[in-house]
Parts: C-alpha cells; sequence; structure tokens
C-alpha cells in the first residue's frame, strides 16, 4: 500500500504562561522585561504512523492526549520543530463546522460566505446552493438571519455547506475533528450518516477524531489509541477499543 501520510518521531512542544511569582520585585521585573515565566507543555511525543491511499484511520483517548494537536500538524496550522510528516495529495481539515458562520446574516449569504471560505467561486456555489438548501430542510428559511434559527437548524445548514462543499473540492485526504454528527432528529441523522458514508467511502485518505467510538468502529478500518501524547496502541478498531474502555474504567 502506497502512503500518502509518514509521521516519523514527531514530538510538539508549546511554552505556556507559568504561575505567578510571589515575590513583588520578581512580579515588577517581568512586568517591566515583557518576560514572564513560561513552562512546557508537551502535548505529543516521539510519534510514528503512516497512513495508505484510501485508509480510514480513527484517533481516539481521552481530552488532552494529542488527537487535535496531532491532526493540525499533519494539516500544517501547527509547524513541525521535531520530527518529520510527508503528505501526500490534497488535504482539508475541519474542526468546526460553524466556522466562518456570521449571526446576523441571513442562511442564504452564510452559503455564500462560507462556500467562499472553502475556496469555491460565487458561480460554483450558485451550483450547489439548491442542494445545500433542500438537503438542510430549510427552503422556508433562507432569507432568516442566522441567529433566528434553532441550535439544530444551525447545525444542519452548517453540515449541508461543509458536506457539499467538501464533495464539491473532492480533497484526497480529509482530516475530521470531532466534525461526525450527533444532532438532530433521527431521520436527519440518518441522512447525514448516510452522506459522510458516501464521501468518505469514494477512496479517500480519511483520519477521523471522535469521542464516540461507535462512529470510530463503523467507519474506521485501524485505529491509533492516544493517551498523554504518546502512541499506545494501534491496530483492529474493536480490539483498540475494547483495551481503551477497560483501560479508562480502572
Amino acid at each position: 500500500m502506497t502512503n500518502v501520510i509518514e509521521v516519523q518521531n514527531l514530538s510538539k512542544q508549546f511554552k505556556i504562561d507559568g504561575p505567578v511569582k510571589k515575590f513583588f520585585l520578581s512580579r515588577f521585573t517581568n512586568v517591566i522585561s515583557g518576560v514572564g515565566h513560561k513552562r512546557k507543555l508537551l502535548p505529543l511525543r516521539d510519534i510514528n504512523f503512516e497512513v495508505g491511499i484510501g485508509e480510514k484511520l480513527g484517533f481516539i483517548g481521552r481530552n488532552g492526549a494529542g488527537k487535535s494537536t496531532l491532526l493540525k500538524l499533519i494539516s500544517g496550522i501547527y509547524q513541525t520543530k521535531t520530527g518529520k510528516i510527508i503528505v501526500n495529495g490534497s488535504l482539508i481539515y475541519l474542526s468546526n463546522l460553524s466556522n466562518g458562520l456570521k449571526q446576523r446574516l441571513s442562511v442564504k449569504d452564510n452559503i455564500f460566505l462560507v462556500g467562499g471560505i472553502f475556496g469555491l467561486s460565487t458561480k460554483e456555489i450558485k451550483k450547489l446552493y439548491n442542494r445545500i438548501v433542500e438537503f438542510s430542510d430549510l427552503e422556508k428559511f433562507v432569507d432568516s438571519k442566522f441567529y433566528q434559527l434553532s441550535s439544530g437548524m444551525q447545525q444542519r445548514i452548517s453540515f449541508s455547506i461543509t458536506m457539499h462543499c467538501l464533495e464539491f473540492l473532492n480533497p484526497d485526504i480529509m482530516l475530521l475533528d470531532e466534525v461526525l454528527p450527533e444532532f438532530g432528529d433521527e431521520e436527519f441523522k440518518n441522512k447525514s450518516n448516510k452522506k459522510i458514508q458516501e464521501l468518505i467511502s469514494g477512496g479517500k485518505t480519511v483520519i477521523i477524531v471522535s469521542h464516540n467510538l461507535n462512529t470510530i468502529q463503523k467507519f474506521c478500518s485501524r485505529v491509533l489509541w492516544l493517551n498523554g501524547g504518546q502512541l499506545m496502541k494501534q491496530g483492529n478498531p474493536k480490539e483498540i477499543i475494547d483495551e481503551y474502555l477497560k483501560f479508562i474504567e480502572e
């Protein structure tokens, strides 16, 4: 299997503000110099793995395990200083379906706004417009301000915009960070899951981060378990998930 992603000896370090020192002179000096006490945070340590063409890979682990940091490094949002990441192919990273949406704009205007953020032209968005609206079942609300919609309606239109833009752009690699649908009535959940299935089953390489272990087991052919910034285990989804559940219950 040809690899489209290779992660080699990857570590990531952040410097964050530490606790304020108690002594007045130290605090005063720090304020004047602009230099405060920094402590190091290591969200990832010596990570190695490969992803083949068309593979569906899932990341699991507790909050703070390093899952989102890893996806942001692969996508280039964070820079790599220690280790190496090789990506072959076009890539899109998604972490928040509501990014770019403006509460004071209409549903229609938001469709064009977010489509533009994805890099689509006005002409291209017009081709997708009717499909986006019909999928969300919000034909009667296209002129409503976004803030006037219920939270469920907002999630439906944001999901529809994102999925149809992704479908149009057709990237080689998709990084999905807690974006799979967990909202709406059963009919919309089923429709959304079917859309996701269509999108990721067409030979694309997909990495999914989700706390929903059923979702991971459903969509992924291999799972990587991260804990405290380290790769604990990887392999068959059911086996790794069972081990992970035993670990967190102890």
